[in-house]
């Protein structure tokens, strides 16, 4: 009976610290949700409700007295975000997620940082009123389809123009 309960109970304990780990795992900061990524480091995920008009991304963010820093936009973060006009991103941010900005069909300006190095498959895919955009010198990847039906984009270039 005795190891019966000591096994339930370290069940118990199990599931909570489980619970505790996931809940510290993702938090919001000034309307902005995070997902940790590593040992002081976060992304930006999706949020519900969803993002609205403009969007400024800080460099790091405080949480329960640990400071992390900004390293990436998550996969979907943005997507379907319609009125989402305007986004900047911090440096130190060197990924963009796959359909992070999807159906954004009203993001016109996004300030993408010159750390960034890897814009994934369909990051802005059907974002009709970007008309420009300037990828840094530091991009090595850019999956397919990331500007796929991006119908106003009239103009994409590199850093140096």
């Amino acid at each position: 009976m005795n190891r019966i309960f000591t096994r339930l109970l370290l069940s118990a304990v199990m599931m909570m610290c489980c619970t505790v780990m996931n809940a510290q795992t993702t938090f919001e900061v000034g309307g902005i949700k995070y997902s940790v990524t590593g040992e002081n480091t976060v992304e930006v995920v999706e949020k519900f409700p969803l993002y609205s008009e403009t969007v400024v991304i800080p460099s790091a963010v405080t949480y329960s007295n640990t400071t992390y820093n900004v390293t990436g936009i998550g996969d979907d973060a943005f997507n379907s975000c319609l009125q989402l006009t305007s986004v900047t991103l911090p440096e130190g941010i060197t990924s963009i997620g796959a359909k992070a900005f999807i159906g954004c069909l009203n993001l016109n300006t996004i300030t993408i940082p010159e750390s960034v190095t890897c814009i994934k498959d369909c990051a802005f895919q059907g974002c009709i009123s970007l008309t420009s955009l300037t990828i840094p010198e530091k991009v090595t990847s850019i999956g397919t389809g990331a500007f796929f039906n991006c119908t106003g984009l009239a103009a994409i270039t590199g850093a140096e123009g």
